[in-house]
């Protein structure tokens, strides 16, 4: 991820600090470089949670996807995002997501995968907190396999070519 402003990782770490209340060993790994670094180091500082926050900087998409498959939630944060390609490979590494309403996420999370929240830190924290009582009731493997059902590239393939043959036969316009 891009360390920017519009992309709010602060209010990961505002409901993340609310959290750990509940949870103090908890840890929240954050992938990426940007503009909004020190100042996310600085709050981090500030609240005294450097044991509990890593700065991974930029990763590659290997270290990346690495990273989201050992985490039990990817927090999306964004203030917008569009599809959020980000979101399906979570679930497709078992992985649960909540996310601010923010465009993207909204189309693809659901109760039996994650959490939307308001762009708010308790809210989010109360999201977080909620997942972390009851994350032994999601399934995972059903996760991971709507995920695939969905979005896997023989899927989107074969969706692709059936309206590509439906304008080539006059189907739609």
């Amino acid at each position: 991820g891009n360390l920017f402003a519009v992309k709010n990782q602060k209010l990961a770490i505002y409901a993340f600090y609310k959290f750990l209340e509940k949870n103090p060993s908890a840890q929240l790994n954050i992938i990426g470089s940007g503009q909004e670094r020190k100042r996310l180091e600085g709050i981090v500082n500030s609240f005294n949670i450097q044991n509990n926050v890593t700065f991974l900087g930029k990763l590659d998409r290997d270290q990346t996807l690495s990273e989201i498959s050992k985490a039990h939630v990817l927090l999306v944060t964004s203030i917008v995002e569009t599809f959020s390609v980000v979101t399906i490979e979570a679930f497709a590494l078992q992985t649960l997501v909540i996310s601010t309403k923010c465009g993207g996420p909204e189309m693809l999370i659901n109760q039996s995968n994650g959490i939307i929240s308001e762009d708010e830190a308790s809210s989010y924290a109360q999201a977080m907190i909620e997942i972390y009582e009851k994350y032994d009731s999601y399934d995972l493997l059903k996760v991971q396999n709507s995920c695939i059902a969905k979005y896997s590239g023989e899927k989107i393939s074969s969706l692709l070519e059936s309206e590509y043959l439906d304008i080539i036969n006059g189907k739609i316009n």
